[in-house]
C-alpha cells in the first residue's frame, strides 16, 4: 500500500487533525513507510537507509515542535490524550519534518 509519488508533494494539515489510533511517533512512522516518501526521504537523507531518513523526519520534526512548546513526551502519548493545540501543532510538525512537500495545504477557520 502507498501513495503516489506525485501526491507527496502536496500535504493538507487540517485545522483539527483526526484522533488517529497510536502515537504521533507511530504516525510519522507509518507516513515514512509509504514507498513514495521513502523515495523522496532518501533524496534528502545523508543515508540511503530507509531507517535513517525516517528518524531524520521524526528529529526534525521533534525540534520544530518543541520550538511550538510541544515536548517530546507529547509523541508518546496517544493522539487522544493530546489538547486540541497540542494535536495541531504536532501535525504540522510532522508535515515539516518530512519535508518532501512543495506545497503545504494549511485549513483555517471559516
Amino acid at each position: 500500500m502507498g501513495v503516489p509519488l506525485y501526491r507527496t508533494h502536496v500535504l493538507y494539515v487540517p485545522q483539527r487533525p483526526s484522533l488517529l489510533p497510536g502515537t504521533p511517533k507511530d504516525f510519522i512512522s507509518t507516513l515514512a513507510s509509504f514507498t513514495a516518501h521513502k523515495t523522496r526521504l532518501q533524496q534528502k537523507s545523508s543515508s540511503k537507509d530507509t531507517r535513517n531518513g525516517e528518524r531524520e523526519a521524526l528529529e526534525k520534526a521533534q525540534r520544530v515542535a518543541e520550538d511550538w512548546g510541544v515536548e517530546r513526551e507529547l509523541w508518546e502519548r496517544a493522539w487522544g490524550t493530546l489538547s486540541g493545540g497540542e494535536a495541531q501543532r504536532i501535525a504540522l510538525a510532522v508535515a515539516l519534518g518530512l519535508d518532501c512537500a512543495d506545497v503545504l495545504l494549511l485549513d483555517g477557520m471559516p
